[in-house]
């Protein structure tokens, strides 16, 4: 998979093997959580890469989106794969290091 853009998710693999999403919203609703898991299922099965999700545009990063994240940084951790986390607002950066999460998504500034 070389680059692939969904209506809210760009996706491009880079010259390391790590594959990128990028958010491409500001404001988060419920049809980008539908796309969101149909996207996590798609590099899931699709590919065998690390994951980077660049989180720099959300300034809020609601909990189902966080959830959601967690549960694709799990599945990738069953497949010794890694989900970093680039640039996460302080909250959710601090939600991760409150409650020890910081092994399943690596967090980058």
């Amino acid at each position: 998979m070389e680059t692939k853009k969904f209506q809210y998710f760009y996706l491009q693999q880079d010259s390391d093997g790590l594959l990128k999403i990028q958010c491409l919203f500001e404001e988060f609703d419920k049809e980008i959580l539908v796309e969101a898991k149909g996207v996590f299922e798609v590099i899931l099965v699709g590919t065998k890469l690390n994951v980077g999700i660049f989180l720099d545009k959300l300034k809020r990063i609601p909990l189902e989106f966080q959830f959601l994240l967690l549960n694709f940084a799990k599945d990738l951790k069953e497949e010794n794969r890694n989900l970093a986390a680039f640039y996460p607002n302080e909250i959710f950066e601090y939600y991760l290091k409150h409650f020890n999460l910081e092994n399943l998504i690596q967090i980058n500034k």
